[in-house]
């Protein structure tokens, strides 16, 4: 039996507890190696997605040669990613993002990221689309580490800010309702948006299928993300965003996602 769902991000959000865990990369494009020395040793799907956001310069190294995978990532640095990427046509260079000079480089509106930082641009460019809120009193936490939860919401309200409808088709029906074991955990704020994301594919996630009646995932939301797991969570978002359809096999079904506009 195949059920088919549509959801329009502009319309209130119904969903509670649905996930699914991301993957590599699954285009058909072809990447380059990249010449970072410290990540071939990390096995799939980690060397794919760094060499996909590097080829594609959303996500540089460290050095000319190291990408640090183990290293904290912050919002700043995920915010600037999302900068770099244009909605249907795949993605755009720093230079095109602030040919705006006026616009993005003047005062950002949070004391924490003034005007003149190197991210400065792009955490006005995300506070102006209503991509990011801040974290409250005026402040962005830029050096923050981003966690599960945070990557979710500003990830869904890029999607949300660029008019994409999310589609999906669960191909079998176990009979099986979706359960997150951890959901209690999420950020009130975060709810939708682990939801949806978790369901369509784009997040990391736990699954534990030794519950027979009800088997399910964790989604662990306050767990904060290193190099190589934003590259994962990425590369996956950004294929998403370009058209890529994903295919997921979770406890309750197999999960076929895409994006339109």
């Amino acid at each position: 039996m195949k059920r088919f769902f549509t959801l329009l991000l502009t319309a209130a959000l119904l969903l509670s507890v649905l996930a699914v865990p991301a993957g590599a990369y699954t285009g058909n494009e072809t990447v380059p190696f990249t010449e970072f020395t410290d990540i071939y040793d990390l096995g799939e799907p980690y060397v794919s997605s760094i060499e996909y956001l590097d080829h594609h310069g959303l996500m540089t190294g460290t050095s000319d040669t190291t990408f640090s995978p183990y290293q904290p990532y912050t919002r700043a640095m995920f915010v600037t990613m999302l900068g770099r990427m244009e909605n249907n046509n795949g993605f755009i260079n720093e230079s095109d993002m602030l040919a705006d000079a006026d616009r993005y480089q003047g005062p950002t509106g949070f004391s924490d990221v003034p005007q003149g930082r190197w991210d400065a641009p792009y955490v006005k460019w995300a506070a102006e689309n209503g991509i990011v809120n801040g974290v409250g009193n005026g402040r962005f936490d830029p050096t923050g580490i981003i966690t599960v939860e945070q990557f979710a919401v500003i990830a869904f309200r890029f999607l949300e800010a660029h008019g994409y409808e999310i589609n999906w088709e669960e191909e079998t029906d176990s009979g099986r309702d979706p359960v997150i074991y951890d959901f209690d955990e999420v950020s009130a704020y975060a709810e939708d948006a682990v939801s949806l994301l978790g369901y369509t594919g784009l997040l990391l996630t736990d699954p534990d299928t030794s519950l027979t009646e009800e088997p399910g995932i964790y989604v662990h939301p306050k767990h904060q993300l290193n190099r190589m797991e934003v590259a994962v969570l990425f590369a996956e978002f950004a294929s998403f965003v370009a058209g890529t359809q994903t295919s997921r096999a979770m406890p309750w079904g197999i999960i076929e996602s895409w994006v339109e506009k």
